[in-house]
């Protein structure tokens, strides 16, 4: 079973039903909308769509949504979790190779593809874990100066045409194991 989960706020019409309809074409068995801004609208659009599940809910802040539709999965045994903003879009392949993909690689817990934005343009999601550096220079000084450390962040160096592992994704597109939140835990709520 494959279980997805979307946290929303306040999100636009349009959107959510773009990225509910990739997702209702894809594998998924089960979509978690968690409305962190119990808007009826949202509750409206999710009623159109087969196998979602709306979920009105104060705003406990995006790992806390997420969370809940996570624990949801895995007392429905779910084998694999999406994480997913609501504005991505994807073809209906994408999720069944991730999936084949993740069969034939037992020890890997969780995947995400290259995200190219809107214009073509590479997104780098896959990153370092931040140093104290690096976050000082991204916050403070001017970006030609800090250019290099944050083309190190980034992994703009990686080729993202073959499997890396990383410490870090951004969080608009996560495939996970699902297991594996057994074996180290949810999204930390803080955040």
């Amino acid at each position: 079973m494959i279980t997805a989960s979307i946290v929303a706020y306040n999100t636009e019409k349009s959107e959510l039903a773009t990225c509910l309809a990739c997702l209702v074409e894809s594998s998924v068995d089960i979509i978690y909308v968690v409305d962190n801004s119990r808007q009826l609208y949202i509750q409206e659009i999710c009623s159109k769509y087969q196998n979602t599940i709306y979920i009105a809910n104060d705003n406990v802040g995006y790992g806390a949504g997420h969370n809940i539709a996570i624990r949801k999965s895995l007392s429905n045994n779910a084998n694999y979790h999406l994480v997913l903003n609501s504005d991505v879009i994807f073809a209906s392949d994408v999720i069944p190779e991730l999936i084949r993909y993740m069969e034939a690689e037992s020890d890997v817990a969780q995947v995400q593809p290259k995200v190219i934005s809107p214009d073509g343009s590479r997104q780098y999601t896959c990153r370092l874990l931040p140093t104290p550096c690096d976050l000082i220079l991204r916050r403070f000084l001017p970006k030609w100066v800090s250019k290099k450390s944050n083309d190190r962040y980034t992994l703009r160096f990686a080729d993202m045409s073959k499997p890396i592992n990383v410490p870090y994704h951004q969080g608009s597109f996560m495939l996970f194991r699902a297991r594996c939140f057994q074996d180290v835990g949810l999204f930390d709520e803080r955040f």
